[in-house]
């Protein structure tokens, strides 16, 4: 008996802590494991329960070809869950979609059964991704309450998690961090640490406080996950997590540690052959260089994310168009930037700034190029998006291109008007920082 308990845990990934709960101790498990100890009934049952057996599995060794329930193949099932989360991972949520489905119509789970959990848990995520928020929430809740039920806080607290999503997509970012810290508290419930799903909550803290722009949090979170990182010396995310603080550097204007954070983003993303993230780095070099007048500098980062790391989508094509416009080179510009799309998927705050930000320079070249009612049409259709949220630093300088447009067109006051809700923008934001700094 003990010998099937102990494998049976093993192939569900349980840990002793995790399948004793507040039924038995620890060592009281470890002793009917290694034979020494037999348990109660009600124990057995709470253990069947458990590890999806029925009791008579446990109990009946003779004739087991014959009294033997059919059995869930565990591993092979596990092994088709991690297929699926590389679907979910490169958001294919058709196709995770049709790999769960088939999942639960070929096997018959015991519906209190963490496999089961398991399952409906990546449907939810399939059905998150398909923006089908109703049904997703559903499974997700049913998931975390059998995770809760088994008394598994670290499968509940990252189940649920994927309760974000539906807020997320409509830039609910309050609500969004109101979840990631209740997603905190149920790990904390939890006996037994996992550093690195510590390590995610944090990362997710980081990215909630920077879509609310409050900065000084953001950097004070990253900084608890590195020093988390250090002290377990487990590198999960880090490169990620020193790319966003050079971000956050970058948008205060601190641009040496802008610099230093993003070579240490640099070092792990190298170390760990994470070519997405040097990818990113490349671009964030080309917009910082951009930002220093160096456009030749920029283009050279545009160049290797391009051909070493095969990007070409509407982030090098904006911040392409944009080195071209600082040469001077218009009509090379104008038919990059023509090029770029404006995808709706990207729902962080910084994200969706930076890319409304294409519209403004498209305006700009036209401008350049003597078409101003296009350039005015084009700012103010960027302009439009920028207002979906409050004061930025992007819609101040959307404001004062277009106050340039009317400059040069002669039409002083229209340029006066703009201008002036520029400046009107840029002192609240440093009102905002000051207030924050003390």
């Amino acid at each position: 008996m003990g010998e099937k308990i102990k494998r049976l845990r093993k192939e569900l990934t349980l840990t002793q802590s995790q399948l004793a709960g507040d039924e038995m101790s620890k060592s009281m498990l470890s002793q009917i494991e290694n034979n020494v100890a037999k348990p109660s009934m009600k124990t057995l049952k709470y253990i069947a329960s458990k590890l999806n057996k029925p009791i008579s599995y446990f109990l009946n060794d003779e004739n087991i070809e014959n009294s033997k329930p059919i059995e869930l193949p565990i591993e092979l099932i596990n092994m088709k869950l991690k297929n699926i989360d590389e679907f979910l991972k490169n958001i294919n949520g058709e196709k995770a979609k049709e790999e769960t489905e088939k999942l639960l119509e070929e096997y018959n789970f015991n519906k209190n059964s963490k496999i089961y959990a398991d399952v409906i848990y990546r449907l939810g995520g399939s059905l998150n991704l398909l923006n089908k928020f109703d049904e997703a929430e559903d499974l997700i809740n049913k998931s975390i309450k059998i995770y809760l039920d088994n008394n598994l806080y670290i499968n509940a607290a990252k189940t649920y998690l994927e309760l974000i999503d539906r807020h997320w997509d409509v830039f609910d970012y309050e609500k969004c961090l109101k979840l990631t810290k209740e997603a905190n508290e149920i790990y904390n419930k939890s006996s037994t640490k996992d550093t690195f799903f510590e390590i995610e909550l944090l990362y997710m803290k980081s990215i909630m406080y920077s879509t609310l722009a409050d900065f000084k949090k953001t950097l004070s979170v990253l900084q608890e996950a590195i020093t988390l990182s250090n002290d377990e010396k487990t590198y999960y995310k880090i490169d990620e997590i020193y790319k966003i603080y050079a971000l956050i550097n970058f948008k205060e204007g601190d641009y040496e540690s802008f610099k230093y954070n993003l070579n240490k983003a640099k070092q792990y993303a190298e170390f760990t052959e994470n070519k997405k993230t040097l990818s990113i780095i490349e671009y964030n070099l080309a917009e910082y260089e951009n930002e220093m007048f160096n456009p030749y500098s920029a283009l050279e980062h545009l160049e290797r994310c391009s051909t070493e790391y095969n990007r070409k989508d509407h982030w090098v094509q904006i911040e392409k168009a944009r080195s071209f416009y600082l040469l001077k080179e218009y009509d090379t510009a104008l038919k990059i930037i023509k090029k770029a799309d404006y995808p709706s998927r990207y729902k962080h705050r910084l994200d969706y700034l930076n890319i409304w930000k294409g519209k403004i320079y498209e305006g700009l070249i036209l401008n350049k190029l003597g078409n101003s009612s296009e350039a005015i049409e084009s700012i103010n259709e960027g302009i439009k998006k920028m207002e979906f949220f409050s004061d930025s630093k992007e819609l101040a300088f959307a404001y004062k291109s277009l106050s340039e447009v009317y400059g040069e067109m002669k039409n002083y006051k229209e340029a006066y008007i703009f201008l002036q809700k520029a400046v009107n923008i840029e002192d609240s934001l440093k009102f905002l920082r000051l207030k924050s700094s003390n």
